[in-house]
């Protein structure tokens, strides 16, 4: 590897250090990854991960090995994600380089090092960058054999691709788009290499037939294969549906004259709102300078598809992915940047084809040499990207750890700590106030908060201790309202304020010990 390549693979690695350094709490989900993890490493078997999360990922594998290391379970699993979110830049790299030479790989791989979600992503507890490596590895090798005949890159790339489907299910596409594309294209030898291609999902046949004694868990479990129902597919025509009549429904209650008519509107075009959602996240997902250039890529594309049997495969790849993503947005209306990871990574081509189309522009507008244009689009893609990755991350909320450290130091590692709080603070608090306990804390224990906080105030606390809930925490904006009641005629016999602290999202939050040694009022 050119030592150009190198620098810039460490810059990259740099940027996502820095934002590992000043990522203050993990993200609300991680607990989650961290809780398989620790069933694994302390031999707790399948029951305490199969009770908060449907599916079994590689990723908790890798965080109890490293955890094996580091000796923290924090660490070790930002630690995961820091590694193989440098580690994408490698084969990325490669695969530009036999699309588009040195120069333009070069900067592709600086794009990539440089985009905000990709740098967040890889600091955070989650598959997504395991995912993400898999993937783009799986992509190098079978662009690597095309026109070409290389079988063990055939099986290296669907080894690779069943590994990132492990990670995250959508990797599977990938697996499907590849075979439809060997099929499609005129090659040689073509059964010879749809065999070499198949060989690593003989495996699966036998775990299969095993069942995975070990974890007692299917493979549809382990591989989120569940996932892909018929069912899913029919709710998101219910969805469609529900929303549409709401928008009538908001028409029959007299919103005015201008308002009716826009709901009127609005509710024949819900498949182009989801489609405007869809774009929205894209254009998130890249970064918006760095959108442009994927934008740039499409120009003169139809030629190079018909060139270009690479090109052809990752544009469809890439079609493929958004696709998928239009997929995800009518099931859940929403289109969160950690399922682009999908979309981004085969779009590599365009952003590679825009990265010449500016390079062309710079050369021939400013009559300049290949290498001021290269150092040029080096700074711009630089100075674009600095300012919003040299950022503290999710410093305000800070408040959570705190709470969570403060009953962890009070009660130390001896046992799991049990406490309730309301969805949104749940998660993180109940995890740093259970960090060091040696065993796996079941993070969603006490979830269902509105049965704890019952009618009135007598069946709260009885819940309670009933629950054996050492602490609970308070919060203005999510408890039920009659909540505050219980708090003005609270007897200090049931209960005792340990702290109060504010949170934009939350308002206020008050934090309460739970008294067992006596009965309640």
């Amino acid at each position: 590897m050119k030592r150009v390549a190198i620098l810039v693979i460490g810059l990259g690695f740099m940027i996502r250090l820095f934002c590992f350094h000043y990522t203050y709490i993990i993200n609300p989900d991680g607990p989650l990854y961290i809780h398989q993890a620790r069933a694994i490493y302390y031999g707790l078997g399948g029951a305490p991960w199969n009770s908060v999360l449907a599916y079994f990922s590689n990723y908790p594998i890798l965080i109890a090995g490293t955890y094996a290391v580091v000796g923290d379970w924090i660490i070790a699993a930002k630690v995961v994600s820091l590694i193989f979110g440098t580690a994408i830049l490698i084969p990325l790299y490669l695969l530009s380089r036999r699309l588009f030479g040195e120069r333009i790989a070069l900067l592709v791989t600086l794009v990539f090092a440089f985009i905000p979600f990709l740098v967040d992503r890889s600091v955070d507890v989650v598959r997504a960058p395991v995912f993400w490596f898999f993937l783009v590895l799986g992509m190098y090798f079978f662009v690597g054999q095309i026109g070409k005949t290389k079988h063990l890159y055939l099986f290296l790339s669907n080894l690779s691709f069943l590994l990132a489907a492990w990670a995250r299910i959508e990797g599977v596409l990938f697996i499907g788009i590849s075979y439809v594309f060997m099929l499609i294209v005129t090659q040689e030898r073509k059964l010879v290499k749809l065999a070499a291609f198949s060989i690593p999902i003989a495996p699966l046949i036998l775990i299969y037939i095993l069942r995975l004694a070990i974890f007692d868990v299917g493979i549809g479990d382990l591989f989120y294969l569940n996932r892909i129902m018929p069912s899913h597919f029919a709710v998101i025509v219910d969805r469609y549906e529900i929303i549409r009549g709401a928008t009538s429904d908001l028409v029959n209650q007299g919103q005015g004259k201008i308002v009716n008519r826009f709901l009127l509107v609005t509710r024949h075009l819900v498949w182009w709102i989801a489609l405007g959602t869809l774009l929205t996240g894209m254009i998130k997902a890249f970064f918006y300078p760095f959108f442009i250039l994927f934008l740039m890529g499409f120009k003169g594309i139809w030629t190079k598809l018909k060139e270009n049997s690479r090109i052809l495969y990752l544009s469809i790849l890439s079609l493929s992915a958004f696709l998928l993503m239009c997929i995800v947005v009518l099931y859940f209306w929403e289109m969160p940047t950690r399922y682009m990871g999908i979309l981004v990574f085969p779009s590599v081509v365009f952003i590679g084809l825009g990265l010449q189309k500016l390079m062309l522009f710079f050369r021939s507008r400013f009559d300049l040499r290949e290498s001021i244009a290269f150092f040029i689009i080096c700074l711009l893609i630089l100075g674009f990207s600095l300012p919003k990755n040299l950022k503290p991350r999710e410093k305000d909320k800070v408040v959570f750890k705190e709470i969570g450290a403060l009953i962890a130091d009070t009660e130390g590692n001896e046992k799991e700590i049990l406490l309730v709080a309301s969805q949104h603070s749940f998660g993180l608090v109940s995890f740093y106030a259970n960090v060091a306990y040696e065993g796996a804390a079941r993070p969603r224990a006490n979830w269902d908060l509105g049965n704890i906080v019952g009618v009135d105030y007598g069946e709260f606390v009885e819940n309670l201790r009933d629950r054996k809930v050492e602490y609970f925490l308070w919060e203005e904006r999510h408890w039920p309202t009659k909540s505050a009641d219980y708090l003005r005629i609270g007897n200090p016999a049931d209960f005792v304020k340990v702290g109060t602290w504010t949170h934009p999202d939350t308002g206020k939050l008050m934090l309460f010990e739970v008294k067992h040694q006596e009965a309640p009022t």
